[in-house]
């Protein structure tokens, strides 16, 4: 399976088990968008929205590494999450998954805390794509749907009745 196959098999499950959550999703594939001010660069794979609020996620389909417990990105793919999120003004979310079907990551905001200390300097150099990788402890990444709780109401709060809402000013 190419790299491309593999990471188009990762966003399709990421975007099917956020949907199922009752959220929107839109694949943006992670490729230059034109607007009225030219081409912009959307660093993410897909846009997600629903209940009020929306997001970038990014999916990395990677096996965790298991000589140390991690798994991560490129450098260069990292800053560009960054710099994305702070020139859209939304989160971005960066979600892992791999043959196990699981799906974890962590929003971009919170990563620094989360890289790796395996190594004397929080990048390695990846020999076979030669360029420098960001690595994160695969225990301290959070299951997707957990990250996701506070833009999801609770049933109780999709359920009330029209009625609930307002007081009878007479009372």
């Amino acid at each position: 399976m190419t790299h491309y196959a593999k990471g188009y098999q990762g966003e399709e499950l990421v975007a099917r088990s956020i949907g199922r959550l009752g959220l929107k999703v839109i694949y943006v594939g992670g490729a230059v968008k034109y607007t009225i001010d030219g081409p912009t660069f959307f660093c993410s794979d897909l846009l997600v929205y629903g209940y009020g609020r929306s997001f970038f996620v990014q999916v990395k389909h990677k096996e965790v590494r298991r000589k140390y417990g991690d798994t991560g990105l490129e450098e260069y793919q990292y800053n560009n999450l960054l710099k994305h999120q702070s020139n859209t003004g939304l989160s971005t979310l960066l979600l892992f998954t791999d043959k196990s079907g699981q799906i974890y990551g962590h929003w971009v905001v919170e990563l620094h805390r989360l890289i790796s200390c395996q190594h004397p300097d929080p990048r390695a150099w990846n020999k076979e794509d030669e360029c420098w990788m960001i690595y994160f402890h695969r225990n301290l990444l959070q299951d997707y749907r957990v990250l996701l709780e506070s833009h999801i109401p609770q049933p109780s709060q999709t359920n009330l009745k029209l009625e609930e809402l307002f007081w009878d000013e007479k009372s």
